[in-house]
């Protein structure tokens, strides 16, 4: 899904998303996003009750956010798998390290790591 033709429903989506990872413990996600997109509201509790009426009404919104989330768990999955490739490369290394050197239990220690 390309960004949102309504460019304040894509910059509400936008913030709300980053709003999400981290600052909703200290501010509410909702009206910190909608503040964002629209900068003339009135107020923290006007821009509340205004975001939930807009979530509320526009789907496409919270397809975005749900997009966007989905894109940034793919970036992160693909990141673990690289870091389990690396992993693995360097204890099947140190497995055949411990073969040369005949060390039994340090085999077993690799192969269980690879396992």
């Amino acid at each position: 899904m390309p960004a949102l033709t309504n460019p304040r429903h894509e910059a509400f989506a936008q913030a709300l998303f980053i709003g999400l990872g981290g600052k909703t413990r200290q501010e509410p996600a909702n009206s910190t996003a909608y503040l964002v997109a629209y900068p003339g509201s009135a107020g923290i509790g006007s821009a509340e009750a205004a975001a939930s009426r807009l979530l509320r009404r526009v789907k496409p919104i919270l397809d975005r956010v749900l997009e966007l989330q989905a894109e940034q768990t793919k970036r992160t999955q693909r990141k673990i798998d690289v870091s389990r490739e690396r992993i693995a490369r360097n204890l099947d290394e140190a497995s055949s390290m411990a073969k040369q050197q005949g060390n039994v239990s340090r085999i077993v220690s690799s192969e269980l790591g690879i396992a």
